[in-house]
């Protein structure tokens, strides 16, 4: 009977907590895509937790503190595209056609550093970016 009864309350810890989800925000959407300047004014605000920006931003590259023990994040993000044209010129000779294909790409680099300052309750108090791109 007692193995039955631990059985049972075990069970339904089980279910109960595999139900929750610590790090479940509805109106966030997380995605592996780069960082961008759009994700930072939109979704992050002051007030936010910790665990919050994390979800959003994911795992700072620098985590620094103050004299007073106010942690700041720092993001340092690159992205690099290149995009590549294609074009192509042929003639007719007597014995067959000769084509010349021609190929441009160009590269952007992009680089975006965000600083995420939290208060004395790990609340963000201050967010500051900035870009570039060459």
């Amino acid at each position: 009977m007692k193995y039955r009864l631990s059985f049972a309350s075990m069970s339904l810890c089980l279910l109960l907590t595999s139900c929750s989800n610590h790090y479940y925000y509805p109106h966030v959407t997380y995605s592996n895509e780069p960082i961008s300047l759009g994700t930072v004014q939109k979704k992050l605000h002051k007030g936010m937790c910790q665990d919050k920006v994390a979800y959003v931003l994911g795992a700072p590259n620098i985590v620094t503190k103050d004299k007073y023990e106010r942690e700041a994040w720092i993001y340092d993000k690159h992205n690099t595209e290149v995009s590549v044209s294609e074009s192509s010129s042929g003639s007719w000779l007597i014995l067959g056609k000769w084509t010349g294909d021609k190929h441009e790409s160009s590269t952007i680099q992009k680089t975006i550093t965000i600083i995420v300052k939290f208060d004395e309750n790990n609340l963000v108090d201050h967010i500051s970016y900035h870009t570039s791109e060459f």
